[in-house]
């Protein structure tokens, strides 16, 4: 699959899980405390670096190269901006564990279902139903490209990877540098 085709298809996988999760918190009436930036400060999320791949676009297109291969890869995240009006500079293009953070679940030992909140979420009345579960749009996500989803990342080395793997196919580098360069 090309490049651009990969990309557009991971970000729709992204959207369409993203849409799960605001849907479950609709339903539920739960949602992230006012002002909670901590997931993004403080806590080490981790991904795949196919699930980076739409933000890594972004920033390789943006000219910030420098600035996600420079990142600590166990630091907080690359594209968090504590005093930007929106902290997050990759918003639209952000991975799947943005994206479901807080409103996801996963499978217990024996299969089923658990709602697992962030720890700083209020808990709400529960039990809680129809909440997606991380690993099914995980699964589904990866089988788009196995090859950038066989491991589990820190944030910042997910996104080192992916731009790397866009740097190296044919015509990406090119057309990147020179739209960079030129302002588009």
């Amino acid at each position: 699959m090309e490049a651009e085709a990969l990309r557009a298809a991971v970000l729709a996988e992204l959207v369409d899980a993203e849409l799960a999760g605001l849907g479950f918190a609709a339903a539920s009436g739960l949602g992230c405390p006012g002002g909670c930036r901590d997931c993004c400060a403080h806590d080490k999320p981790e991904d795949t670096a196919l699930a980076a791949l739409p933000a890594a676009w972004w920033a390789l297109r943006s000219g910030l190269y420098d600035k996600v291969a420079a990142a600590e890869p166990g630091g907080p995240c690359v594209f968090f901006e504590p005093a930007a009006p929106r902290p997050c500079s990759v918003y639209p293009a952000r991975p799947l564990i943005c994206r479901l953070f807080a409103f996801a679940g996963s499978r217990d030992k024996h299969g089923l279902p658990r709602f697992t909140p962030c720890r700083r979420m209020p808990a709400g009345p529960g039990p809680f139903a129809g909440f997606p579960l991380f690993e099914d749009c995980s699964r589904r996500l990866d089988g788009l490209h196995p090859a950038l989803a066989e491991e589990r990342l820190p944030i910042n080395l997910a996104f080192q990877r992916a731009a790397a793997w866009l740097a190296m196919k044919p015509g990406f580098a090119e057309a990147s540098w020179r739209e960079a360069s030129s302002g588009a």
